[in-house]
């Protein structure tokens, strides 16, 4: 478990493609070896790979949390949304700060204000699109190259496999908020790919193109977003298809 998913675990929410092509969250495209991380200025906890995904952990979490509002689940997506406001952004203040940019605590204020006061879907997509676009403008405190965005996509895969594993116990989806946060970061994950595959070199456009072939093998995983009560994707699968992916993301895949 990554350090910056201890820091993050918990939260959870959607993404429409409109909104996704406002972020860009993990900046420009770069080829650096893919061995390299970024490194964080002076003053910062994290280095730039934590960071990011953090930033993309949030971005998972508002996913679902969204998409479950525009379901009608109201009393399930204010439980998503509940932490990133309570606990996890005040993690992140020190962090921006040190990398001179502002944070996003109106905006994120604002989708919660919306969600609690039950405003149509269209206000709370514009609110959730903003939220989005003062992430991506976070983002712009870390180098975030290609090759870093890569990795931090295969991150969120591999939390998205953790927290799967944490929703099955004996057959049975027993912790549906962990079902939901799996299917949030997945989602993401298939975002970035899909912008970093139109604007890439050849060489790492091949790597991303068979992370997404291993990531369409977890789209099963997930019949509905409210859990069922069996998984229709075993544990030891969606592990195969998360370590397929980061092996892909090596270019060994």
């Amino acid at each position: 478990m990554t350090p910056i998913f201890r820091l993050f675990r918990g939260l959870a929410l959607t993404w429409p493609a409109a909104c996704f092509l406002l972020l860009g969250v993990l900046g420009g495209c770069g080829g650096a070896d893919l061995s390299q991380r970024g490194q964080a200025g002076t003053g910062t906890a994290l280095d730039d790979y934590d960071y990011l995904l953090g930033l993309n952990l949030i971005r998972g979490h508002l996913r679902v949390g969204v998409q479950l509002y525009h379901e009608g689940h109201v009393e399930n997506a204010l439980k998503h949304m509940k932490h990133p406001a309570d606990e996890l952004y005040a993690d992140l203040v020190p962090e921006f700060s040190a990398r001179g940019v502002r944070g996003f605590a109106p905006e994120l204020e604002a989708l919660g204000t919306a969600v609690r006061g039950g405003e149509p879907s269209g206000r709370v997509e514009l609110a959730h699109c903003r939220l989005l676009r003062a992430i991506q403008n976070s983002a712009l405190g870390a180098n975030s190259d290609a090759a870093l965005r890569i990795q931090v996509t295969a991150g969120l895969v591999e939390v998205a496999a953790e927290e799967y594993e944490e929703a099955i116990e004996d057959g049975h989806i027993v912790e549906p908020h962990e079902y939901q946060d799996a299917y949030g970061f997945v989602g993401v994950a298939r975002k970035n790919l899909e912008l970093l595959a139109a604007t890439l070199n050849p060489a790492l456009r091949d790597r991303v193109r068979h992370m997404q072939g291993h990531l369409e093998k977890l789209r099963p995983a997930w019949p509905r977003l409210i859990a069922p009560p069996h998984p229709a994707l075993s544990v030891d699968d969606f592990v195969e298809i998360a370590n397929a992916v980061a092996a892909a993301a090596e270019g060994d895949g």
